[in-house]
């Protein structure tokens, strides 16, 4: 039976998903808050992928989040980390008992954000957050984009967790096998890894950014860059031991993402590049990799680890660094975790929530 899904966004990742769902006889309908990328008067947009996708497809755009959510049976929302305090409120008051959510990727407890504007509408509809995308995917011009990468493996969760059944089937349903069901949503509150390799990379090329460089992703991590997210994974993977959960390492996320062996990840990028796939740098400071990222990636992670007593030292100077460089003070950028106030929650209600 063909689902109908809506899409909130329609940036690479949300285009890309799209073009995964069109090719697998479901009809995606996209709605872009930001109208970065394209025009919703249109009422429809044509693009063109290559790569691990290739062919043109022609999406119906929605005008606005009512006509969204009236129309489709699944809800994805797919815009970066800053919109998506902005795009649960847009969707919240439309949404109908027989939908469900899924938040990719999912990150500052987004999911339990939304479940509370849910319960105060008396609604119990499944929230699947997943830890990472489904694709990687970067412009190439005009309504051009290059898919590098369709994940094989993505860690999900859904609250609540009686719907845990339900949510694996969806998404097994939607975009095949890949999903792995992992112990709730304090699992994948810590199981993306990209905001701590994207701060090794990126503040040790970072002038290679700020000067707009070309420059070779895979041959700029070297073994010194690698040592650091080593670093940085241990402060993760000691936060997931304290939280009893359990959750991939960096090194296996390389491997399920690339298939690759499961290596220090600068022998693993050295795999990839061997096989004449080079992957390039940002050339410009203004990317989510460090907008997004800190904010909606490392500050949960730190408060978390403040929440449960542990060493986050590697993360917190991350955070205090790239403040120094941009100016600004990334802590406050986090518009989710006030509306939660996991301080007033605490540490057991925290745990109970995610349950």
């Amino acid at each position: 039976m063909t689902i109908r899904v809506g899409i909130v966004g329609a940036g690479p990742i949300a285009l890309s998903m799209a073009a995964f769902l069109a090719d697998h006889g479901d009809l995606p309908l996209l709605w872009s808050p930001s109208g970065r990328w394209v025009d919703v008067s249109h009422g429809e947009y044509t693009v063109s992928f290559t790569d691990k996708i290739e062919g043109q497809y022609t999406f119906a755009l929605a005008a606005d989040a009512k006509t969204l959510v009236d129309d489709v049976d699944v809800v994805i929302v797919a815009v970066v980390g800053s919109q998506h305090k902005a795009a649960f409120d847009a969707v919240l008051p439309f949404l109908r008992p027989e939908q469900s959510v899924i938040v990719s990727s999912h990150c500052s407890f987004g999911a339990l954000y939304l479940q509370k504007g849910l319960a105060k509408r008396g609604l119990d509809i499944p929230v699947i957050a997943w830890s990472t995308t489904l694709t990687t995917c970067n412009p190439r011009g005009e309504a051009q984009f290059k898919v590098m990468t369709i994940r094989q493996r993505i860690d999900m969760a859904t609250v609540p967790r009686r719907h845990a059944g339900y949510g694996l089937s969806l998404c097994k349903r939607l975009f095949g096998d890949r999903f792995f069901e992992r112990d709730g949503l304090l699992a994948v509150a810590v199981s993306n890894v990209n905001p701590q390799n994207h701060l090794a990379i990126c503040l040790c090329n970072f002038t290679r950014m700020e000067n707009g460089e070309t420059w070779n992703f895979n041959l700029n991590i070297t073994e010194s860059v690698s040592r650091l997210i080593d670093a940085l994974d241990a402060e993760r993977l000691s936060l997931a031991r304290t939280l009893g959960v359990e959750v991939r390492t960096a090194r296996e996320h390389w491997h399920f993402t690339h298939n690759v062996p499961v290596l220090p990840v600068h022998e693993a990028t050295r795999v990839i590049e061997g096989r004449g796939i080079s992957f390039w740098g940002q050339k410009t400071a203004q990317t989510n990799w460090v907008l997004e990222d800190v904010p909606f990636g490392l500050v949960p992670m730190v408060t978390l680890g403040r929440m449960f007593g542990c060493d986050m030292t590697l993360h917190e100077a991350g955070i205090a660094i790239y403040s120094a460089l941009y100016g600004r003070m990334f802590r406050d950028e986090n518009d989710l975790l006030p509306a939660l106030d996991l301080p007033a929650i605490g540490a057991a209600g925290l745990l109970e929530l995610c349950n």
